[in-house]
C-alpha cells in the first residue's frame, strides 16, 4: 500500500481536539475512540509501509518493527511552509522567547496523521508486551500540558530522590523525535531509543 494522498485513508478524530475545554464526557468519549482504534491502526500503518502482518506475533519483533516504520516515516516525511498568517501569530505568541523559537516549516497533514498512527503502534506494542500498562487520562488544570489526553500509565521514574509515576502520551513523544526531521538530525533509530527509555520505567 502506497502512502499518498489518493491511497492513504487517515483516522480522522470524531471531534475537534479541544482537549482543554472538554467535558469529561467528551474526554472519556475521545478516550474510548482513541484506544479501540489501537490494533487496527497499528497493523494499517505497517501495511502501508510494506510490513507484512499477516502474522500476529509480528509485534514480538519490537525492535525490528520499530526500526522499520521510523525508517519508513523518515522516507515519506513531507515538510511544508508554514501559513504566514500562522507564522505571525506564533511569534506574538512565543515574542519573549524571540523570532529564533518559531520555525517558518512543519510537517504537513497528512506525516502528522502517520504520526498518529505510529503512536498507536507504539501504544499497541507496550500494552501487549507489558501487562501492568493500563490507559487513562488526567483531567487537572488548564495548566496540564496533557489535559485530557490518552495517557498510558503505569510507569514509574526512579531518577530522582522521591519516584514519581509518568506517563506516557503517545501522539507527542512520537512527535517530539519527528521533530528532528525539521533541524535534519533524524535518526532511524531515534523510534526504538524512545520506546527502550520508557520500557525502562516499566517496574518488574
Amino acid at each position: 500500500m502506497a502512502f499518498s494522498k489518493n491511497s492513504y485513508l487517515p483516522l480522522i478524530p470524531p471531534i475537534p481536539l479541544d482537549y482543554d475545554n472538554w467535558t469529561k464526557k467528551q474526554a472519556d468519549e475521545y478516550l474510548m475512540w482513541f484506544t479501540s482504534n489501537v490494533p487496527k491502526r497499528a497493523k494499517y500503518i505497517l501495511n502501508c509501509a510494506g510490513y507484512d502482518t499477516c502474522n500476529e506475533s509480528f509485534c514480538n519483533h519490537t525492535s525490528a518493527v520499530l526500526l522499520y516504520i521510523w525508517k519508513w516515516l523518515l522516507s515519506v516525511a513531507c515538510v511544508e511552509q508554514v501559513p504566514k498568517s500562522i507564522l505571525d501569530k506564533q511569534k506574538v505568541a512565543w515574542a519573549l522567547f524571540g523570532d529564533g523559537f518559531v520555525s517558518d516549516i512543519r510537517l504537513d497533514i497528512l506525516t502528522e496523521y502517520a504520526l498518529r498512527d505510529i503512536a498507536m503502534l507504539v501504544s499497541y506494542i507496550f500494552t501487549l508486551n507489558y501487562d501492568g500498562l493500563y490507559w487513562g487520562y488526567d483531567t487537572k488544570t488548564k495548566n496540564y500540558v496533557f489535559r485530557n489526553h490518552p495517557v498510558l500509565k503505569g510507569f514509574l521514574d526512579t531518577r530522582y530522590k522521591k519516584p514519581f509515576q509518568a506517563v506516557f502520551e503517545p501522539v507527542h513523544m512520537v512527535g517530539v523525535q519527528a521533530s528532528k526531521i525539521l533541524n535534519h538530525t533524524a535518526k532511524e533509530t531515534d523510534l526504538l531509543c524512545m520506546y527502550n527509555y520508557w520500557a525502562n520505567l516499566i517496574p518488574r
